[in-house]
């Protein structure tokens, strides 16, 4: 599948859309491969459809401005390929400002991009994105409101950061590969806190700096981390780091 005139091969603007990829869409080398956005805002007039009998939210015959939200599921099954300028965007309309996007990805194929990040989750809201890399999944970077990352395949970055979320309290459980070879850390958040369980055979790194937080860090080592670790976290943000196991 590849795009014609729109902004990708394929656009959601769905609430519980869900994609099962088992061949190929492309984006090409200036759209997304998969674009899920947000509506554009609507206004509506406030009725009372229970004559009366119920508790309004609102004042009758008052606009009301609504805003779309969006979620959606990907899976991608092995031999399966997403790929495009991002391979997928989760980016709501410029125009919604209050709509938020929440999507999950569970790959088990190919995720590319040419434009950088394979994955970019920008400007979602209040919304986040969870992803799942099975054994035998390849995914050339992640990047934005990324909240869960469970990898037993690779990451890999390539001369960008392999995973680099803007969301506090992200959690990373890695079993496979995680690595880059560019300037930028590996593995980085920008959010106030960051957990990372790197499992025995693992790999975090290539990059001069394999991990990099602003906030604390919460790291459980028993495989190779190929960098080095930097928190910048404030006064009253503690991190731990157990290597122990490795």
């Amino acid at each position: 599948m590849r795009p014609g005139s729109g902004a990708a091969a394929i656009i959601s603007r769905a609430s519980n859309a869900s994609f099962d990829v088992n061949g190929l869409v492309d984006g090409g080398a200036g759209k997304a491969g998969l674009f899920v956005t947000t509506g554009t805002p609507f206004t509506t007039i406030c009725t009372d459809p229970y004559a009366g009998a119920s508790v309004n939210y609102c004042v009758i015959g008052s606009t009301l401005t609504n805003y779309p939200s969006a979620s959606a599921m990907v899976t991608v099954a092995a031999g399966g390929t997403v790929t495009g300028a991002q391979g997928i965007l989760f980016q709501r309309d410029a125009s919604n400002t209050n709509g938020y996007i929440s999507a999950s990805i569970d790959n088990a194929g190919t995720i590319s991009g040419t434009a950088g990040p394979a994955v970019v989750a920008n400007q979602t809201g209040f919304g986040s994105l969870s992803v799942t890399n099975r054994t035998t999944g390849t995914i050339g970077g992640i990047a934005g409101t990324v909240s869960y990352v469970t990898n037993a395949g690779t990451i890999d970055g390539g001369g960008n950061a392999a995973l680099a979320s803007t969301v506090s309290g992200m959690n990373v459980v890695n079993t496979g590969r995680i690595v880059s070879s560019g300037s930028a850390a590996t593995l980085s958040d920008t959010g106030s806190y960051l957990y990372v369980s790197n499992a025995t055979g693992a790999v975090i790194g290539g990059s001069t700096t394999a991990i990099r937080t602003s906030g604390a860090l919460s790291l459980t080592n028993a495989g190779t981390i190929n960098g080095s670790v930097v928190s910048t976290a404030g006064s009253g943000l503690s991190s731990t780091i157990d290597t122990r196991g490795a």
